[in-house]
């Protein structure tokens, strides 16, 4: 029989399990913080709606007007990291009214277990503060689900990748170096280690610290970490707006960003063919101009 308290405490064990190194705090980071610096146009606002006159700007909670959208980019980068860690996420959407007329729109991430009821209604289980595991019925039609298999095969690819990138930190095996233990070469190690690091996260690119990589390779794999932020913002991104297409039509708009220097497959292969020079490519990569 199912029991809901024992599904919630299985996952909590789980999630326990989870609690990441440094390292893979930083593998994680790489892709889930800071959005508007990676990508933003410094004379435009980076999120915004369209149309422009839509009233859609001051209804959403967070605000993306206040603060260039700072609380707006913590909730994308909590739904983000979800995503990543668990392989998938979910949000609510809240409608405010006065009347008829809606008010205010709040988007909220939801962090327990999500099962499905009936066709179109889902219940939340969490706990509460005093522990006590609290259900919350939400329609369908309210629930943003997100998915980490609409961007990578393997849905489970980060956090297994996170921990391999942890197996492979250098700093576990000092105690052999201390120890003297005959025929260790710690040289020979921490380049296997590199280089087994590298390969765990040759699908997303990451950079490790200190990668002693060449400066081609380098931008290479810089390039192909920024084109799959780009990707994971832009896909949080539609699927708000389907969320919220649900209750608003057109008129009231939906949720854009304004983005520069962001054709990464294009710029690579420019610089492949020799068009561009690799100081321009650098550039590029760290939105000093465009190439």
């Amino acid at each position: 029989m199912f029991s809901i308290f024992n599904y919630i405490k299985r996952n909590n064990k789980n999630q326990s399990k989870n609690s990441y190194s440094l390292n893979e705090t930083k593998f994680f980071d790489s892709y889930t913080q800071s959005f508007s610096y990676d990508f933003g146009n410094d004379n435009t606002d980076f999120y915004n709606v369209e149309p422009k006159e839509s009233r859609l700007k001051n209804l959403l909670v967070p605000s993306i007007c206040v603060n260039n959208g700072f609380q707006f980019e913590l909730l994308l980068e909590g739904i983000a990291y979800n995503l990543l860690n668990d392989g998938k996420a979910y949000a609510g959407i809240l409608f405010e009214y006065e009347g008829e007329e809606i008010v205010s729109i709040r988007i909220i991430p939801l962090e327990g277990k999500i099962k499905r009821k009936k066709n179109d209604i889902y219940v939340l289980y969490e706990y509460d503060y005093d522990g006590i595991i609290k259900a919350t019925e939400i329609p369908l039609k309210t629930l943003i689900k997100l998915d980490l298999g609409d961007l990578i095969k393997d849905k489970n690819y980060f956090r297994k990748t996170a921990k391999a990138i942890d197996n492979y930190n250098i700093i576990n095996y000092f105690d052999m170096l201390n120890d003297n233990v005959e025929g260790y070469d710690f040289s020979l190690h921490k380049e296997y280690n590199n280089t087994a690091v590298l390969d765990a996260t040759k699908k997303v690119g990451w950079l490790p610290v200190n990668p002693e990589i060449s400066d081609s390779y380098f931008l290479y794999r810089l390039a192909k970490t920024k084109a799959f932020k780009l990707k994971l913002l832009n896909y949080i991104i539609k699927k708000i707006n389907d969320g919220l297409s649900y209750y608003l039509n057109e008129d009231l708009g939906k949720v854009v960003i304004n983005t520069k220097n962001t054709d990464y497959s294009w710029i690579w292969k420019e610089y492949y063919k020799g068009n561009i020079s690799k100081e321009s490519l650098s550039d590029y990569l760290f939105n000093k101009e465009k190439a």
